[in-house]
């Protein structure tokens, strides 16, 4: 460091890029271990790619990605695939139900912990032959199968819509319109929330089909809505 004729102190340029450097490797290695937590379990899990299967999501944003449903033997888990041009290898394993080996893949402590993240270095070679069968989730679109549906999981139910509440307008960035209702089966009952251009649109008293909506358990409790 080196001081100017009045006595005053000069920055050195070189330590201060040096500086620099550093706190920015900090400051990113802090927001890759907030994304991808570490996991105290391995580095690879092994299971069945099931039929909760959703469309690429965030088209409008840098960041794409689609999610489906992987049940390992203890549980059934959200996977969320930020490499698009990976949906027909997953694709694959679900036709197929074939046993899948998923390599490097990381943890998002944001939205939920026991989510399988995968990135465009994760790989997903066929498993040996695993001492669990996959489970039949492709036909079940019962209220009753969202027992094994992990939360923000894409999800596909029927049942007999019933009135709740009228439509109500949401303050957000933008005015926002909401419409809540219950959705019930032989199994069980359910709220569901419709934003935007599905609000007005189901019957009261009728069946019907609710595809791609996102399973939600949080304060609000237990619903199912569609993304705006």
């Amino acid at each position: 460091m080196a001081s100017t004729s009045k006595g005053k102190k000069k920055i050195d340029l070189h330590l201060f890029t040096n500086l620099k450097n550093h706190i920015r490797t900090l400051f990113c290695s802090k927001c890759l271990n907030f994304v991808f937590a570490p996991t105290d379990s391995p580095d690879e899990v092994t299971g069945y790619i099931q039929i909760c299967l959703s469309p690429i999501k965030g088209k409008q944003s840098k960041k794409k990605f689609f999610d489906f449903a992987i049940q390992t033997e203890q549980k059934v888990v959200r996977g969320v695939c930020f490499s698009p041009e990976k949906k027909k290898e997953v694709e694959h394993f679900i036709s197929t139900k074939s046993p899948v080996k998923i390599r490097k893949y990381g943890q998002n402590d944001k939205f939920d912990p026991n989510n399988i993240v995968i990135e465009r270095n994760t790989t997903l070679p066929v498993a040996a032959p695993l001492t669990f069968s996959p489970i039949n989730m492709e036909n079940n679109k019962t209220i009753a199968a969202l027992s094994n549906i992990c939360q923000n999981q894409t999800v596909t139910i029927r049942g007999k819509f019933t009135k709740l509440h009228g439509v109500k307008k949401i303050v957000t960035c933008n005015l926002m319109k909401q419409d809540a209702f219950f959705v019930t089966d032989a199994t069980g009952t359910i709220k569901v929330v419709f934003w935007e251009s599905f609000v007005n649109m189901a019957v009261e008293g009728k069946s019907y089909e609710f595809t791609n909506f996102t399973f939600k358990d949080d304060k609000f409790g237990r619903y199912i809505y569609n993304k705006c």
